[in-house]
């Protein structure tokens, strides 16, 4: 996602409480928020669910929140990508600084 120019900071304090029903909901596995190094306006925000079905329902939930809708302010333009798993970092993998 982008946020609006000079506002990239701004989503990533917001979305932690956006996405707080989905990460109280034990089906879900882990979110990821990342900035890249040379595009201090843009987000990758990585969600990692075992089923579609199982993002669906608490997505749902969320998406009429106050907070998403602050996050939703924020940001100018957001497209979701669905990934395919191939494999798993071994226990205790840590990317280089």
């Amino acid at each position: 996602m982008t946020a609006h120019e000079g506002r990239g900071g701004e989503p990533a304090e917001v979305l932690p409480e956006a996405a707080e029903g989905p990460r109280g909901d034990s089906r879900g596995e882990q979110d990821l928020v990342e900035r890249p190094a040379d595009r201090p306006d843009a987000l990758w925000v990585t969600g990692m669910w075992r089923s579609r079905s199982d993002l669906d329902a608490p997505s749902a939930r969320v998406r009429g929140s106050e907070a998403a809708a602050a996050a939703k302010a924020l940001v100018e333009s957001a497209q979701m990508i669905e990934l395919k798993p191939i494999g798993r970092g071994e226990p205790g993998f840590s990317p280089a600084s």
